[in-house]
């Protein structure tokens, strides 16, 4: 391979330019050019004139993208050596990895020269064959999926691109249903198959998600386990309807058949079977296309492309679930669905609380969208029961209830301390506060309790988490002991109402708020911590100082040159608040 030339030239003007000199003056002996740009439309191409035996004889062409070298040179075969070796894509294109380096505008064709070698590299690689069924394995859901996208141009048989699966755990083989919608024309036709095992109604899933849109068929899907040390590669997919029958008779060790299994489950109507091979996180499926003579051919196999849609994946990709099942088991109590309270609530339920409680009295109102998750389609409805329905909507297997009540009022009639194992109160108010701590003292043993609030301009924001067997003194030392800043006794906003006003702060503010309480909240929920704690987070001087207001920050605000920089402490309550009486 030639050398490229150095950087006597200084900047490139052109690098591509700069890469054709190279190629076609020193280089012509390994390339040949193909074409130039053609205004600016075509990129340069040439073909690399070292035919390797792992291509069949067929070219290889190097291409300099219209951006490079933004984006890195690139490598073509032919592309029928996709899913023949691996990194090829469909249009030929060899995914070698190399990514574009700060120093390829100074040197590109350096960049160039990086991209031949690593050909060449690739090259020598394709001529191991443990290699190639290595990497097939390795990154075998990738090579599944340009499977199914060639098979889809040639489907008779409706199929959609993807089929969305709400995993359970099982063992061997499960049963499920399938729900499939269908939109438009025949020859135009949508479609989203939704599988579900037994015991989920798919159905009322995709409702809740609102996937169901047009018309329903129901089919019938089996689910089956593959062993971990199973090949998945090009050479070992199944074609044909017996070769995965045999496949899945072995994994389930003689104890399933596919062919019996549609036989028992087959109806007068036709109807759409699916089989779902799981192997650890990865699912790969085929529906069972009809025959193409009944009675006379088997069953035809159609690759789908499986998109896991299960709480599992959705919210932890299989990572560390430990954590989420344990999650999944909380059952929370928030009271208030405010700036502060709403995306707290929607905090944990992505992190995977299972169980959520919402009560707010309040409607959302059109001025409530500058700074809260909901927006315009819930105005004049209830915060509590909007908020709920949109975490039930876009998020999986979550239970979550809204309630268009008085906080202290639904404590007074409707809470039941066996339902809740934690308490989050986010109403910043006193009287809250003061409420649930005489309930400590009556009848929620076994339920913690957290407050949340912000001072003014959400200049700080604080979370008291209090353990079984402490509580929140009823004189309410929240100013005294928790709060940073001294402040006026009114500075908000004045509205033309009775008692109307609004402190004035953005989104940006309060989510900072929300992600400093949420975190500390799950560390609770998680173990990392088993005292009651103070946490505060807070701005610098600096912000004080921007405000047009009198506010006195206390010892704990840091002196800060600039208002964007902030802090956050943490204090034992004990320490903090002092010894308290039991519950």
């Amino acid at each position: 391979m030639p050398e490229p030339p150095g950087n006597q030239r200084g900047p490139f003007a052109s690098p591509a330019q700069a890469v054709a000199e190279w190629l076609d003056g020193h280089g012509s002996a390994y390339v040949q050019r193909l074409r130039a740009p053609e205004s600016g439309r075509k990129p340069y191409a040439w073909e690399l004139l070292s035919t390797a035996a792992q291509l069949g004889g067929s070219p290889a062409k190097l291409v300099l993208p219209l951006d490079f070298p933004a984006r890195p040179a690139e490598v073509y075969v032919h592309r029928e050596l996709c899913l023949v070796l691996p990194h090829v894509e469909e249009n030929g294109k060899v995914c070698l990895g190399s990514p574009s380096k700060p120093g390829d505008y100074e040197s590109p064709a350096h960049a160039v020269a990086d991209t031949i070698r690593d050909f060449d590299a690739f090259l020598t690689r394709c001529s191991d064959g443990s290699w190639i069924s290595e990497e097939f394995q390795r990154e075998r859901l990738s090579y599944w999926m340009r499977y199914c996208e060639a098979h889809k141009r040639r489907r008779s048989f409706p199929v959609p691109k993807v089929v969305q699966a709400d995993l359970q755990p099982f063992s061997s083989y499960a049963e499920g249903s399938l729900a499939g919608y269908t939109q438009g024309k025949k020859s135009e036709r949508s479609l989203l198959w939704l599988a579900t095992m037994d015991g989920v109604d798919g159905n009322k899933l995709a409702h809740r998600h609102r996937w169901a849109k047009g018309s329903l068929q129901l089919g019938q899907v089996l689910f089956v386990e593959m062993p971990e040390a199973a090949k998945w590669t090009p050479a070992d997919w199944p074609t044909t309807f017996d070769s995965l029958d045999q496949q899945v008779t072995e994994w389930t060790d003689n104890t399933l058949s596919v062919s019996s299994w549609i036989e028992s489950r087959r109806k007068d109507k036709p109807q759409p079977f699916l089989v779902i091979l799981v192997q650890s996180t990865v699912a790969f499926g085929f529906c069972l296309a009809p025959p193409i003579v009944p009675g006379l051919t088997a069953l035809g196999l159609v690759p789908v492309i499986i998109e896991r849609v299960d709480a599992n994946w959705a919210l932890a990709r299989d990572h560390e679930l430990s954590i989420l099942h344990s999650r999944r088991e909380q059952r929370a109590l928030l009271l208030g669905c405010g700036s502060l309270g709403a995306p707290i609530a929607e905090l944990l339920a992505r992190a995977g609380v299972g169980h959520l409680s919402l009560v707010d009295m309040e409607n959302f109102e059109p001025e409530n969208a500058a700074r809260h998750i909901l927006g315009y389609s819930s105005v004049n409805s209830s915060k509590a029961i909007e908020l709920a329905n949109r975490l039930r909507q876009e998020l999986p297997n979550i239970d979550v209830k809204g309630h268009h009540a008085l906080a202290s009022s639904w404590l007074a009639h409707r809470f039941r301390p066996q339902d809740f194992d934690l308490i989050i109160d986010c109403t910043g108010e006193s009287a809250v506060r003061c409420l649930l701590s005489l309930l400590v003292r009556q009848q929620l043993a076994g339920v913690d309790i957290a407050h949340a609030w912000m001072e003014p301009f959400c200049a700080a924001a604080h979370l008291v988490y209090l353990m079984t067997g402490d509580q929140w003194p009823a004189d309410d030392p929240a100013d005294t002991l928790v709060n940073v800043a001294h402040w006026p006794d009114d500075v908000r906003v004045r509205l033309p109402a009775c008692g109307a006003g609004f402190h004035p702060y953005g989104m940006s503010d309060v989510w900072q708020a929300a992600g400093f309480c949420a975190e500390r909240l799950l560390a609770h929920l998680d173990g990392e911590i088993d005292v009651s704690t103070v946490w505060s987070w807070m701005r610098g001087t600096a912000y004080f100082d921007s405000l047009h207001v009198a506010a006195q920050p206390g010892p704990l605000v840091p002196p800060t040159k600039n208002k964007f920089e902030s802090v956050s402490v943490e204090r034992i309550y004990s320490e903090l608040i002092g010894g308290q009486p039991q519950a």
